[in-house]
């Protein structure tokens, strides 16, 4: 799933994909996220998307995180984009200035490895999540 369960009832289409899967089949999915309450409310307030968002659309949080780890037996997650979150990054591609995209994601994935406290601050993840075996 590529940027798509954040447009449906998270739970739902957690549970819906678990059962679809084999045992051992593996859920991989990339989905934009939000940990922060405060950040939350400042994104509900100042929206900087480019594009309208879609009725019903929204950045996981935490409980959908949960509801992953609940649901499938083992769930690996990968944070994205603390530094280079998409409000620094779309102005700057769209003046072509793609070298310091580039850089601000190369310091990002090393602060995010070195510093998990800043994993709070990011805006993407990437999840694998495995159904077990019967």
């Amino acid at each position: 799933a590529h940027h798509s369960l954040h447009h449906m009832v998270f739970e739902q289409a957690v549970r819906k994909l678990y059962h679809c899967l084999r045992p051992g089949g593996r859920l991989i999915a990339m989905e934009p996220v939000c940990l922060l309450t405060s950040l939350r409310k400042l994104h509900q307030r100042l929206p900087f998307h480019p594009m309208p968002f879609t009725q019903g659309e929204r950045e996981l949080d935490r409980l959908d995180l949960r509801v992953l780890q609940d649901t499938f037996s083992r769930v690996e997650i990968k944070f994205f984009d603390s530094l280079s979150r998409e409000s620094v990054t779309w102005p700057l591609a769209r003046l072509r200035l793609t070298g310091i995209v580039r850089a601000l994601s190369a310091v990002d994935a090393a602060l995010l490895r070195t510093l998990p406290p800043l994993r709070a601050l990011s805006t993407y993840v990437v999840t694998e999540a495995w159904k077990g075996d019967i």
